[in-house]
């Protein structure tokens, strides 16, 4: 029995001596929770300081910021009152361009281009039938040239036989 004692009071030491330790890591980590919450409560404290104190080129900034602002706004407005009046100016361009297009889509170019596609071919084929007109007038012509030729002859012939008729009568 003595050795079952000895071995719970071996036990039993090594858990006061964990014990021990758990306990001494539990104050360090106290004290440092304690040195850390001061530090950051010096640390609030100058940076609460800090805040409340003027900054001189902070203020200097803000009030350059304020000033261009107020300068780009007051450009700003400007061109837009520039914009407008161009835009009050080129009303009567918008206006008659407006009018143009209009003009230009009431007229209906495609239908329009139809009707002087087939105006133009009906053109074409009259030209075709009056140059056949005019070669087959030509050809005639030729014909009849050729006709009033062999008339001519004939004509002349009989008249050259009048005339030696009238003369043998007359000798």
């Amino acid at each position: 029995m003595k050795s079952s004692l000895q071995n719970q009071l071996t036990k039993l030491q090594e858990k006061l001596s964990t014990l021990d330790k758990a306990v001494e890591i539990s104050t360090t980590t106290a004290k440092n929770t304690t040195k850390k919450q001061q530090e950051y409560a010096s640390q609030l404290t100058n940076l609460q300081d800090s805040l409340n104190q003027p900054h001189p080129p902070l203020t200097s900034y803000l009030k350059l910021y304020h000033n261009e602002s107020e300068t780009i706004l007051n450009h700003y407005d400007t061109q837009v009152i520039e914009i407008e009046n161009l835009l009050k100016s080129y009303q009567p361009l918008i206006s008659q361009t407006q009018n143009l297009l209009n003009t230009i889509n009431e007229m209906d170019f495609p239908t329009r281009l139809n009707q002087l596609d087939t105006s133009i071919s009906t053109i074409n084929e009259g030209v075709k039938n009056v140059k056949n007109n005019v070669n087959e007038l030509l050809s005639n012509l030729e014909d009849e040239e050729k006709s009033a030729n062999v008339i001519k002859i004939v004509i002349f012939c009989l008249s050259a036989l009048s005339i030696g008729g009238i003369i043998w009568l007359l000798m």
